[in-house]
């Protein structure tokens, strides 16, 4: 986590090896072999924001990492329930612009990433975001009520217009 914490402030990226067994949807010429996070931009913030907004804040809370947390058992339960909101959020993360990620991106880790993995990508996704004042600004709104129907509609039409139907 401090390696984490001091990437962050340098502006440098988490990377992370990875080794794919199942190569067979990259276009030639690409390999992963390492992963890099980056410190995420506003834009790629927002549109994550939009998204895991669909994933239940207590749900959301034992998936991620804090210093007050042990792994929690039920975290494979809760990665199959909202595997496709993670996976977009790991690779808007990891695609970090404007445009849309690559759809090979997804289908990589989608075929090649165990639920491990992919907890580590979303920690450190979500850890470039400001996981910590992210999680809990999210806790404070959910507890007092201020996601009103305007506001849903409007996370919705933001995820229809990023083409996040």
């Amino acid at each position: 986590m401090l390696g984490w914490q001091a990437s962050l402030i340098t502006g440098t990226a988490a990377v992370f090896d990875f080794v794919g067994e199942d190569k067979t949807m990259l276009p030639e010429g690409v390999t992963m072999d390492k992963i890099s996070v980056y410190p995420l931009k506003v834009g790629t913030a927002q549109r994550i924001a939009a998204i895991s907004s669909g994933i239940l804040l207590e749900d959301l809370e034992r998936i991620t990492v804090n210093e007050n947390a042990a792994f929690d058992p039920k975290a494979p339960e809760i990665f199959r329930k909202y595997s496709d909101s993670i996976l977009d959020i790991v690779c808007i993360g990891i695609h970090n612009k404007q445009s849309q990620f690559p759809e090979y991106l997804k289908k990589y880790l989608e075929a090649n990433c165990t639920w491990e993995d992919l907890h580590i990508l979303l920690n450190a996704v979500l850890f470039r975001m400001g996981t910590m004042s992210f999680i809990s600004s999210t806790t404070d709104l959910k507890r007092v009520g201020l996601q009103s129907d305007m506001e849903l509609i409007a996370m919705q039409k933001n995820l229809k217009s990023w083409g996040k139907n």
